[in-house]
């Protein structure tokens, strides 16, 4: 009887391996398919759309940077700034050395605080500097002038630093590839023809 069950078990686990061997890449693909879907709908400006495909990235796999990267400037496109920056903070949490959603927050930051210069509420500007200048520390001339603010010089409102122009938003790929509900599909046929052939 034993020696019965033990070819089954082979069986089996050629499959398993097998089938982790297909269908773990087919669904890293599924996800960068998703992912360059978004990127297009977000250069085409589609805002809810994108939000639909970045939003499967990140379902598919929550560590996701760029899922939510893209999320952030779906959002911000929008103009739901507080759940844009949310996205954006989290992306830059999943990945510290995303040079390009620091400067773009960085800039984000520094323009709340030019707003608030601007109505003459001094503590709230030098506060938003401040998270500027912690989010992007190459933003030398805003540490400068920050700096200087907090050292007890006399500034005056053309001393300010300028608006800022938001970043660009990531580049999207020319064609949509290949559908992932047929590949995951393509698979799933694959590995039932599999478990009858082992």
């Amino acid at each position: 009887m034993e020696l019965c069950m033990r070819p089954f078990g082979n069986a089996i686990s050629k499959f398993g391996l097998l089938a982790a061997f297909l269908i773990l890449p087919a669904f890293a693909s599924a996800n960068a398919q998703y992912l360059q879907w978004g990127n297009q709908m977000l250069q085409q400006k589609k805002y809810d759309e994108a939000i639909k495909y970045y939003g499967a990235a990140a379902k598919a796999d929550p560590r996701n940077a760029a899922a939510y990267k893209g999320l952030g400037y779906a959002s911000m496109g929008k103009r739901d700034v507080t759940t844009g920056i949310k996205y954006m903070d989290y992306a830059l949490q999943l990945n510290p050395a995303d040079q390009s959603l620091r400067q773009y927050l960085g800039k984000t930051y520094q323009g709340y605080g030019n707003q608030y210069y601007k109505r003459g509420d001094k503590a709230s500007a030098m506060a938003w500097w401040g998270k500027a200048v912690k989010t992007d520390p190459s933003n030398t001339q805003l540490a400068a002038y920050l700096a200087s603010l907090q050292g007890g010089a006399t500034s005056t409102a053309s001393a300010a630093p300028a608006p800022t122009a938001q970043a660009e938003e990531p580049a999207a790929a020319a064609t949509p590839g290949v559908n992932p509900w047929v590949m995951g599909s393509t698979m799933a046929i694959l590995g039932a023809v599999m478990l009858f052939v082992f």
